[in-house]
């Protein structure tokens, strides 16, 4: 009875000692999660204010020309959420940061068509850079140094680890600085900023986003927030690029009024696709821009023309044809006697009682039908025919047409 009742004890033990394990652990992974989740005063905070409400009515007469504002023609507009889209090396940061210049010192865009009576009044531009080193920028924009809008400014990310750190310093900037004016922000890219790689970091971010628009809106003003993203990792170049093309397709279209994708196209590494995935106001172009990359004053993307996507599109690489031990001896001369595998002579070849021996003589040598027949210039059924007959002993001579 004693080791009996000893063995359950330690058993006991053993399973008290696990279950507190498990619930050490667990408390950990809640108070990770809490640490690293994107946590706002206004989202967090319960109030007994209700959210503004109105009649469909009211909504409609409701001044919104201001919404109706593009900053760039046909494809950008005053208050947009509006997504960069491009695989790597394709030039989103060259089209992001060429966007936010534009956009602060009131220029008309190069990357659009048609835009002469465009007139933009220049605003505050945030680009919180997480791809760019300064070298990078010297090199890009190093030439026409001093002439940049004194609204452009650019925030090095390195210190914004967290989408919850960058939604701070968005809103400290915006609501401290310009509470009262337009503004755009424009993350490049938006990965480098969610290291934890959370789905629901990104939901409560653009939560955070959509909040802050809001409350801009209601005093008269508008946010454009521009954001840079990657394609999906499965995306091919040579197939147009669509939504679901996206990393993170699902969270980032769902909260986004428009979407530009960059691509490479097939005129050489100087040019690129301009596409609209996602139109604020009526259904998207059906056809594509093909920009030139230009390095003068500094790099950024001119429009040349609009073409359908698949005529602009790189063509897919055609495989490279396998090089087989057959294949290399059909191009070579027939040994044994046999005829060279050279010009083509008659359309009707005769079967001489040669040819049948060269026939056999391959045939025994373990060739199979087709590289007798491209070796002899004649057709494969006529190899077997006469194959057939070698084996029976029974060998017919008659004229049949040459391959």
């Amino acid at each position: 009875m004693n080791k009996s009742l000893k063995k359950i004890i330690e058993r006991s033990a053993v399973q008290l000692i696990v279950y507190i394990g498990k619930k050490f652990v667990k408390q950990i992974e809640k108070w990770w999660c809490k640490k690293n989740v994107v946590q706002t005063n206004h989202i967090i905070k319960r109030s007994d204010k209700l959210a503004p409400s109105e009649t469909l009515n009211d909504a409609i007469n409701k001044d919104t020309s201001t919404q109706e504002i593009s900053l760039i023609h046909n494809m950008l507009y005053k208050g947009d959420t509006c997504l960069i889209v491009g695989a790597p090396n394709t030039g989103k940061s060259i089209l992001a940061m060429q966007i936010g210049l534009d956009i602060a010192g009131g220029k008309k865009s190069k990357i659009a068509p048609n835009n002469d009576n465009q007139v933009i009044k220049p605003q505050q531009v945030y680009y919180y850079d997480g791809e760019m080193r300064n070298s990078d920028i010297r090199k890009r924009f190093g030439e026409n140094m001093g002439k940049y809008p004194n609204t452009f400014i650019r925030i090095q990310g390195g210190e914004l680890d967290s989408l919850g750190k960058l939604y701070n310093d968005v809103h400290q900037r915006i609501t401290s600085e310009h509470p009262h004016e337009d503004c755009t922000v424009i993350f490049d890219n938006i990965a480098c900023f969610n290291r934890s790689k959370s789905t629901k970091d990104v939901n409560g971010f653009f939560l955070s986003i959509n909040t802050l628009k809001a409350k801009y809106e209601r005093q008269g003003c508008n946010l454009t927030v521009i954001i840079v993203i990657h394609t999906a990792k499965n995306y091919k170049k040579h197939k147009p690029l669509e939504l679901n093309d996206l990393s993170g397709s699902a969270e980032f279209s769902r909260f986004a009024n428009s979407a530009i994708a960059l691509t490479e196209s097939r005129f050489g590494n100087r040019k690129r696709v301009l596409k609209i995935l996602k139109y604020k106001f009526g259904s998207t172009p059906s056809e594509v821009s093909v920009c030139n990359i230009a390095s003068h004053p500094y790099l950024h993307l001119e429009y040349e023309c609009s073409i359908p996507e698949e005529a602009a599109l790189p063509t897919p690489k055609t495989a490279k044809p396998r090089i087989t031990k057959e294949s290399t001896l059909a191009n070579q001369p027939v040994e044994n006697n046999a005829q060279p595998n050279s010009a083509k002579q008659d359309k009707r070849r005769k079967v001489t009682q040669e040819v049948l021996s060269q026939i056999k003589q391959l045939y025994n040598e373990g060739k199979t039908q087709q590289h007798i027949a491209d070796l002899l210039q004649l057709c494969r059924k006529t190899v077997n025919k006469y194959i057939k007959s070698i084996k029976q002993e029974t060998i017919i001579c008659e004229p049949l047409p040459a391959n």
